[in-house]
């Protein structure tokens, strides 16, 4: 965390240096992989914590960024995303949570749908009911005269 009385620069350069060493004791070490997130990255998070500096470093430092990504490369085989490739994944998930909301109002919608449908045929046999009573008074029938 950040030292009294240091500046930014001073921790942002301290933070470079713990990074350089964390990577160099992994590869003594041969344990990276139990640094591997989901993603097949590094987990940033459990470095942060590790190395006692905030979970922003990894992603603020330019210079600890790069010392991620070119670790990544090497123990995870990871190449960097072509500006093209990158723009696709993000049009995809893009795409997928669009998807997503819309499956979720097409749901919603049914259910309105299958409510609205059973009010309709409630409203029907009440409807069918009122007509019969109808028919009778109109008929003079005993008991329902006017």
């Amino acid at each position: 965390m950040r030292q009294r009385g240091s500046s930014g620069r001073q921790d942002a350069k301290e933070n470079v240096k713990k990074v350089t060493n964390w990577i160099a004791e992994r590869n003594s070490l041969r344990d990276w992989d139990e640094y591997k997130n989901d993603l097949g990255k590094i987990n940033r998070t459990a470095l942060s914590v590790e190395l006692d500096f905030g979970i922003s470093v990894p992603h603020q430092n330019p210079a600890v960024k790069r010392l991620l990504q070119d670790a990544e490369q090497l123990w995870f085989k990871k190449t960097p995303k072509q500006p093209a490739e990158a723009a696709q994944e993000a049009s995809i998930e893009r795409s997928q949570v669009k998807l997503g909301k819309s499956s979720t109002e097409n749901n919603k919608l049914t259910v309105r749908v299958a409510e609205l449908e059973a009010e309709n045929r409630q409203l029907q046999k009440e409807l069918a009911s009122f007509r019969r009573m109808r028919d009778m008074i109109e008929s003079g029938m005993p008991g329902f005269k006017i």
